[in-house]
């Protein structure tokens, strides 16, 4: 293929991938059709830096024709050809990720999900006040996190001691859109309450509901959604309180559902898979949260700490 044939496909290409990319499912085999470019070329995903100089190898070897071995491309052959790609080619680091969450980041998925909230807003006449967020996050008892430090032993001073006692704890959090926050509910591992639990909770207004694996049950759901009640709105019945939420089973019972209907909740759930980029406290709350967390448990360890376990946390 002449370079001019070749830039008149790629930019056939570009047409037609500009075309389907706000379809959930594109049919390439249509785009192929309307547009004179195989399918093939269409599907492939985008390459990695091996398989680029794969192909230059391939390319190559296979017009060269002279004695001895092929030309190969060099050690920075594929470094300058990205640098000689126009502007709209750029390296990315591909991570792995579940193909549902995959399938639910598709554009127009989302952009229906926000036409549904803002009519939900409209219907119920929320106001930002009356605009709520509630999720649960996991943390490893102990747990530090890599931190920067100054030394110089650099070779003996790579590692600090975890405090980490393997038990996870769930913490529930709620806040509203003008910040406004609910008193935490805390979710540890256990059958009954403990009285040391309670010993340096310093706030009445928090919650602490046992469970056998430490994680969010039904009733603890509704427990929740009582205590939220009593904090959300003081004086504030009859308006409608629109609470964005999961799509976790404990929030669907027939319980939960009923009474946010009789004390005027609208749940409105982010689209299954979504959360990881739709829910803004999986973001930097949370995020901030357990980095928190970690230096603590950090500092701790270098003054010569050792024990932390869910009664410390």
């Amino acid at each position: 293929m002449t370079p001019k044939l070749y830039k008149e496909e790629e930019e056939l290409i570009v047409k037609a991938l500009s075309a389907c990319q706000h379809e959930k499912k594109p049919n390439f085999s249509k785009l192929s059709r309307e547009y004179g470019v195989s399918r093939k070329k269409l599907s492939r995903a985008p390459p990695t830096n091996q398989q680029i100089e794969e192909s230059a190898n391939y390319l190559l070897g296979k017009d060269f024709s002279g004695p001895g071995e092929a030309p190969r491309a060099g050690k920075n052959w594929v470094h300058d050809f990205i640098k000689r790609l126009p502007k709209q080619y750029v390296r990315i680091v591909q991570k792995p990720q579940e193909k549902e969450r995959t399938v639910a980041e598709h554009y127009g998925e989302v952009e229906r999900w926000f036409i549904d909230l803002e009519l939900a807003i409209q219907q119920y006449k929320i106001r930002p006040q009356n605009l709520w967020n509630f999720d649960e996050t996991g943390f490893i008892v102990g747990q530090g996190k890599d931190e920067a430090v100054v030394t110089a032993y650099p070779k003996t001073s790579k590692r600090v001691s975890s405090l980490s006692s393997q038990e996870s704890i769930t913490v529930i959090e709620g806040i509203n859109a003008e910040g406004k926050i609910i008193p935490p509910l805390l979710i540890p591992k256990g059958k009954v309450h403990l009285e040391e639990w309670y010993r340096h909770i310093k706030n009445d207004d928090w919650l602490v509901a046992p469970a056998l694996n430490g994680f969010i049950t039904d009733e603890i759901a509704f427990e929740w959604l009582q205590h939220f009640n009593h904090f959300s709105r003081p004086g504030a019945f009859p308006d409608w309180q629109l609470l964005l939420m999961d799509n976790h089973t404990t929030h669907l019972t027939i319980q939960f559902v009923q009474y946010c209907e009789i004390w005027h909740f609208r749940p409105f759930r982010f689209p299954p898979h979504s959360t990881h980029f739709l829910q803004p406290l999986d973001g930097v709350p949370f995020q901030q949260y357990k980095h928190v967390h970690g230096r603590v448990m950090n500092k701790i360890a270098r003054l010569g700490g050792f024990d932390f376990d869910k009664t410390t946390f």
